[in-house]
């Protein structure tokens, strides 16, 4: 190994382990969270495979989180810090997408202004069903008038990593996108249908676009579906922010462009942070919730097969001065969904403090002032927890120790049993142990309903142990396969 390459090592290490220590002071500066729980929890560890080759991988190739949401990501506080953490770890491979927000009238991002001329018209999808198809944005505007302009204004010089431009789109009666960076063109490299993909000198501030049209005078057609910035090198991590503020997990399943447009990005990682304005209007999770969730799962393993998935609970949320205690409900479906479509969970309903932590959150000057959404200093808190969650997880994951904290679930009903297990007593002698085990069992049964999963047990054996159907434990637990992990607890009749 060269001594170049060995200094190149040790710097990449300071700087990784001079994140992790940044971020682990940050987690003990609020008493009500629970940093001792503060991991990616999963079924099993090939769940998270695609995650774990990419992130040790990525000085070579691209490391790719798409991040879908709600408002909790719509203005980037929360993705642009967890893109600035991971990218200080991994390198720079560009932002993402990004929203000219302004044509389809929403507030504007973190880090960047949208402005237009021209009328525009637009669909997002939080409205449903939409007005115009969508795609993996989530949000889409369109135009018939051939003098209509937009503009992107960042606060500051993009990095040079962000030189390569994706844009989606439909165009009709002669139209022609055209794009300029800091008012220099920026050339087609490569396209297809509905897609062109531009290269831009960077860095730049400023993107521009206006329409060309033949001299005709026919009727044209516009319609933009996203754009995305990258860099043409492989290397280092991007962060794609899909946040659509209002909408719900069904809203996925009404975006026609979703599976290719997301295919195009090549997802290692799929992060779904939904759920609030599924249930926080009448504090309760709806009975076609489930459903609509395992939906967008299948929506997004067609779109990226072999992408890991982590669904992200809510926290404790006030609502016209009283806690929605569906938050809770919500994260124990999550958890259970998680576990039987083999993706892993960030319980971060846990984590952030359980039921009514909210009244902890807003003291802290965290919050906004409805009791639901984080301000821009609580975002970058959540953002911290939330890659510290995943390194730790990684760290776990590459270091070949034992994960039996990692399993599914840890929720808040369990928080007790979980710090036990993050915190073991000493072992026991063998045949205190087997005592131990007869006991627990025999309490169990005494009331014949529930059972705690052990080692080598399965739903036959226990059918057969408690003189029951297979068919009858899966209804009663909702399990919609045969698979069981040890500590479960599972009712019987």
């Amino acid at each position: 190994m060269t001594k170049f390459i060995r200094i190149t090592i040790l710097l990449f290490w300071l700087l990784f382990f001079s994140t992790v220590q940044l971020i682990a002071q940050t987690t003990t500066a609020y008493s009500w969270m629970r940093d001792s729980i503060n991991s990616i929890q999963f079924h099993h560890p090939k769940e998270l495979q695609s995650l774990l080759n990419a992130w040790n991988h990525s000085k070579d190739s691209t490391l790719v989180v798409l991040h879908l949401g709600d408002s909790h990501l719509q203005n980037e506080n929360l993705p642009n810090k967890t893109r600035t953490l991971m990218q200080a770890v991994h390198g720079d491979a560009g932002i993402g997408l990004i929203q000219p927000f302004s044509i389809v009238k929403t507030y504007d991002a973190r880090f960047y202004k949208g402005s237009h001329t021209g009328t525009w018209n637009y669909a997002k999808s939080y409205s449903l069903p939409p007005k115009y198809k969508l795609g993996v944005r989530g949000m889409t505007a369109h135009t018939t008038d051939q003098k209509a302009t937009f503009k992107i204004k960042f606060n500051k010089e993009v990095s040079p990593a962000n030189n390569q431009l994706l844009v989606w789109f439909d165009a009709e009666g002669g139209a022609v996108p055209v794009f300029t960076a800091d008012s220099k063109p920026v050339k087609i490299v490569s396209e297809g249908k509905g897609w062109i993909q531009y290269a831009i000198d960077a860095p730049f501030s400023e993107i521009d676009f206006k329409l060309q049209c033949d001299s005709t005078g026919r009727a044209i057609s516009f319609t933009l579906y996203g754009m995305s910035l990258s860099n043409v090198r492989p290397g280092g991590c991007i962060w794609h922010n899909a946040g659509v503020g209002a909408c719900q997990y069904k809203s996925v399943l009404y975006e026609d462009y979703f599976e290719e447009q997301a295919a195009m990005l090549q997802p290692d990682l799929v992060i779904m942070e939904y759920g609030t304005n599924d249930f926080l209007y009448n504090n309760s999770v709806p009975e076609t919730l489930e459903k609509e969730i395992r939906g967008v799962i299948e929506k997004v393993r067609k779109a990226a097969p072999n992408a890991s998935i982590i669904l992200v609970s809510v926290q404790d949320m006030t609502y016209k001065g009283k806690s929605t205690t569906a938050a809770r409900t919500f994260t124990e479906l999550l958890a259970r969904i998680a576990g039987s479509e083999a993706c892993a969970f960030y319980d971060w309903y846990s984590v952030s403090g359980g039921k009514s932590s909210m009244k902890k959150w807003g003291p802290a000057s965290l919050t906004q002032n409805d009791g639901i959404h984080l301000n821009g200093k609580g975002s970058e808190l959540k953002a911290e927890w939330m890659i510290s969650a995943i390194q730790r997880t990684v760290q776990v994951l590459n270091s070949g120790t034992p994960i039996n904290q990692l399993l599914l679930p840890i929720t808040e009903p369990a928080l007790a049993e979980v710090k036990e297990e993050l915190n073991p007593k000493p072992d026991l002698a063998p045949a205190n142990n087997k005592k131990q085990d007869k006991k627990k069992t025999v309490a169990l049964n005494k009331t014949g309903k529930y059972h705690v999963v052990k080692s080598g047990e399965t739903l036959s054996h226990l059918a057969a142990k408690y003189k029951t159907k297979v068919s009858t434990i899966k209804k009663l637990n909702n399990l919609s396969s045969d698979r069981i992990r040890i500590g479960q607890k599972l009712r019987i009749r």
